[in-house]
Order: structure tokens, then sequence, then C-alpha cells
């Protein structure tokens, strides 16, 4: 298994087919909501580009300055200074500087911020550090942003705190938790940034919201061992949703 951990460190790897030996995380939407979905390629959008511009920053500051991570100073992707500089990319999707910017003041103020710097950066905790675990005879995978002897952090960024309970069950942040503390053998904390008014706030994992995550998880592996595992006893071709009003 450790060299399995330290192939999956590189991303090349965790992304690629090797990595597809586990389920992970970010597996469980289709396999919920549309099984046909699974594993099939997602379009790259500029919010893909910004949350790995902002994670990257923050625990790969020597990777921030990539290409992918330029900028064209003007306010719409609708411009004609965009559009000629997409042409001249190797890339699809380029951020705005006002994007940009904005990123770069919620890095210094999460940085700042004594609590934050040191739940993250304290002596010893590992960062973008992967993980392995066997659950009822399927492999899962996760990285984990940030991990210490006490617990595993994962960084988000939302578009309203208020409502980011709401979006921990839309994005499935419940059954990631539930997994990451499975694999990592600490409790999970979530540390959140709003977009807007770079206002902070931390979020512990209540029973309740581990609970919804763990009946994700097997509802997600259901769906995988009927249509995708060793003997799958459904074929997609027939695949129908039900759901109780």
């Amino acid at each position: 298994m450790d060299s399995s951990i330290e192939k999956l460190r590189d991303d090349i790897h965790y992304y690629g087919s090797f990595g597809q030996n586990y389920l992970s995380n970010s597996d469980i939407g289709a396999l919920l909501t549309d099984p046909e979905k699974f594993r099939k390629p997602k379009e790259n959008n500029h919010n893909f580009v910004m949350g790995r511009y902002f994670h990257t920053k923050m625990l790969e500051f020597d990777k921030s300055q990539a290409p992918e991570f330029s900028a064209i100073d003007c306010s719409s992707r609708n411009t004609k200074i965009y559009k000629e500089a997409i042409v001249d990319s190797e890339f699809d999707i380029l951020m705005l500087q006002p994007e940009k910017s904005n990123i770069d003041i919620m890095v210094d103020k999460m940085k700042n911020n004594f609590s934050f710097h040191g739940d993250i950066y304290e002596d010893g905790n590992k960062f973008e550090q992967p993980g392995i675990i066997e659950i009822g005879g399927v492999e899962w995978k996760g990285k984990a942003d940030v991990v210490s002897d006490s617990f595993v952090y994962d960084l988000k960024t939302t578009n309203s705190l208020e409502r980011f309970k709401y979006s921990a069950n839309e994005y499935n942040y419940d059954s990631q938790a539930w997994l990451y503390e499975k694999i990592f053998g600490v409790p999970m904390i979530f540390l959140v940034i709003d977009k807007k008014t770079h206002k902070l706030k931390k979020f512990d994992c209540g029973e309740q919201f581990l609970e919804r995550g763990k009946h994700k998880v097997f509802r997600a592996m259901e769906e995988y061992n009927k249509f995708f595992g060793e003997n799958p006893t459904e074929s997609l071709k027939y695949y129908y949703a039900e759901e109780t009003l």
C-alpha cells in the first residue's frame, strides 16, 4: 500500500489510469444521480481554474506561477482581448485579472489569520497527502489538503458562508468528511472563506453530517457494484432513477 500511496502523490497518477483503480469522493455525485456520467471527463471552467489557483497558492506556492494561472487584464471573457489571448494560449480557460486579484486577497486573508495560519502551517503538517482505505470490498482513495496529528483540514471557498451547510450537502462534503476521517484517522475540519466578503469560518463535522456522508458512500458503492463492479448485475442501458416524493 505504501508504494501505491507514493504513486498517488503525483497528480498524473492520482487522476490518471492508476488512480481509477480506486473510487473517490468525486465519483459519488455521478454514481448517485447519473451513473452514465461516471468517470466521464468534466469540461474545464473558470471556477475549476480559480479553485486550483487558490489551493496551489495556499499549499504549493512554488507552483502558483505556472502558465495555467496566467490572468488576462480585462473584465469579461466576451472581450476581444480575452478571446485573442485564448487563441494564443495553450489553455481553453484563463483567469481574468480581477478574479486572480480577488483570490490573492483571499489567500492573504487566510494566511494572515493567526488561528487559520496555525492550523494549516503547524510544524509536521503534511500537504496534499494521499491515502487509501477499503470499505465493503471497494478501495477508495483521497487526497487531503492538510493532515496534522489531530485533524485533517480541507480548504474551501464559498459564495456564501451562511449557505455553506447547504453547499456541503449539494457538493458531497459530508461524504468527503466521512471518507477522509476513515482514511486519515482524525476528525475533519473545513476551513472556509467567503469569496465576496472574505470572512472566514471553521466548520467541524457533527454526527448527523457524518452519518449522512456514510449513507452516501454506501449508496454509491451499491450503484458502482451494480453497474461497474467485477460482477455487475445491471446494464446502464436500462438505467432509470427513482425517488419518493
